[in-house]
């Protein structure tokens, strides 16, 4: 009973994540990533980075002129991507080219939490044959 109480732990600490692109502007409290205009790029590169392309996070606040963003993680264009650990950061509208909204995958996660949870049921097992092996028994007498 333990061992499917850990291997349902491992299941739900797999969950799997995609964004799908938003039509109208997102509401508050929302997990985004903001895709960034060149005008963006340019105007914030020395507060985000060089060559950023998007900034993942929740949207904290969004008015006329700007919004207000809890930042977790800036994608760059050429592909790699650089953690943050939730600062603010303002983006005006028209640095700002769209938006996609952040979804739970169930497929995903099922698949990565499927194959965690094989892996520690294995490596139980393994360890398990291992330590049923018989234990050498101690050499001769006393210390001197």
């Amino acid at each position: 009973m333990r061992l499917l109480g850990l291997a349902l732990g491992a299941w739900l600490m797999a969950g799997c994540y995609y964004y799908r692109p938003l039509e109208q502007t997102p509401s508050t409290e929302m997990y985004v990533s903001a895709a960034l205009s060149d005008s963006g790029t340019e105007r914030l590169w020395r507060y985000l980075g060089p060559d950023v392309a998007s900034v993942r996070g929740r949207l904290l606040s969004a008015d006329d002129s700007a919004y207000g963003m809890s930042v977790y993680a800036v994608d760059l264009r050429h592909g790699s991507s650089l953690s943050w650990k939730g600062e603010r950061v303002v983006l005006q509208r028209q640095w700002v080219d769209g938006f996609a909204e952040r979804r739970f995958s169930l497929g995903r996660t099922t698949l990565a939490g499927g194959i965690s949870v094989a892996a520690f049921i294995l490596t139980v097992q393994a360890f398990k044959i291992a330590g049923n092996g018989s234990s050498g028994g101690g050499g001769g007498g006393k210390p001197r």
